[in-house]
């Protein structure tokens, strides 16, 4: 089966938010990151401020999406995903 390429035109920024603090991140496809991050969460012991301050506070959590940016390339959502990171100044990331 051939690897499916990312649609860039379906980007978007999203925020995780556990007991009062933020991440940011971004994606393609919203359903399949938050199952990601769901599986990480739950089913490993991955470290990272994010899954540590979930575990911490009773695996209470929140994904929702932010806005839509729809771009050419991993680079623009990425360069976006920055820009959102230095505006809101999520505790997470």
């Amino acid at each position: 089966m051939p690897l499916r390429r990312t649609n860039y035109k379906k980007g978007l920024i999203y925020s995780i938010t556990t007991h009062d603090k933020q991440f940011i991140g971004c994606t393609t496809n919203f359903s399949s990151c938050k199952y990601n991050h769901k599986e990480i969460i739950f089913l490993t012991e991955r470290p990272s401020k994010l899954y540590n301050t979930i575990r911490e506070n009773d695996y209470e959590w929140e994904m929702e999406r932010l806005y839509n940016f729809p771009c050419n390339n991993k680079l623009e959502l990425e360069q976006e995903l920055h820009s959102a990171i230095q505006r809101l100044n999520p505790e997470l990331n």
